[in-house]
């Protein structure tokens, strides 16, 4: 994708700047914009398209590392492995509710 001038879209959702660029990367890695095997964009270029620093862009992908989205190696760039598609976070609302809120007795 060429542009990620996202606008005015950041702290909307209260999880800060570095979940909700790593959620809109996840969206364009989903709908194919970033198709496995590809690279993203370097750290500077991200940083730039969504008018962040570089710290909060390293946020974003480690976050996404985290996830198994992507695979970062020093020097070598950020490498999509594809979109989750798989997990009971994914399938089961009431289990993803239970794991954010905790068990209510």
């Amino acid at each position: 994708m060429k542009s990620n001038d996202v606008g005015d879209v950041f702290l909307k959702t209260g999880t800060g700047k570095a979940s909700e660029i790593a959620s809109l990367l996840e969206q364009r890695i989903a709908a194919g914009g970033y198709p496995a095997g590809s690279k993203l964009p370097s750290e500077r270029e991200l940083a730039v398209s969504f008018h962040v620093s570089r710290n909060t862009i390293r946020d974003a992908i480690a976050l996404l590392a985290a996830r198994k989205i992507v695979s970062t190696k020093w020097g070598s760039g950020t490498v999509v492995l594809g979109p989750r598609t798989k997990g009971p976070w994914l399938l089961r609302p009431d289990l993803r509710m239970f794991l954010t809120n905790g068990a209510t007795s």
